[in-house]
């Protein structure tokens, strides 16, 4: 996740500056990541048990109808044939990768995998989500 924000912050400042070293902003983005995530960490703590669903993004594109599926049925609800369809059907017409891949490695940025699962351990540790030094 970091790694996309930091190319996706470099890709919007490069045309607004000399400085060519992608480092600073990525490092900059990385801070602001850290920073939102212990503030969500220090909220989702003291908040109440089932306050909000948290979502795999693996399991989300993995099989999102199903995903969604279970988000309403854990709030007591259901998706209706007509809105399968309808999700379906966007799908269908928006297959992943359709505007090209976006390729990034955090070695672009001065960066290891393992680094950045170190530095973000205690989010991924809490939600158990699957790094790639994993």
């Amino acid at each position: 996740m970091v790694t996309s924000l930091a190319s996706l912050a470099n890709a919007g400042q490069r045309p607004l500056t000399s400085r060519s070293d992608p480092r600073p902003t990525a490092e900059e983005w990385k801070r602001k990541c850290a920073f939102a995530l212990g503030s969500a960490l220090a909220f989702d703590e003291k908040s109440d048990d089932g306050w909000c669903r948290h979502l795999h993004y693996d399991d989300l594109m993995a099989d999102p109808l199903a995903t969604i599926r279970a988000l309403c049925a854990d709030s007591g609800g259901e998706v209706s044939d007509l809105h399968a369809r309808r999700m379906q059907a966007f799908l269908d017409h928006r297959p992943k990768d359709v505007f090209g891949r976006h390729n990034y490695d955090p070695a672009d940025f001065g960066w290891t995998y393992a680094g950045l699962a170190e530095e973000f351990r205690e989010y991924t540790d809490r939600y158990r989500i699957r790094t790639t030094a994993d």
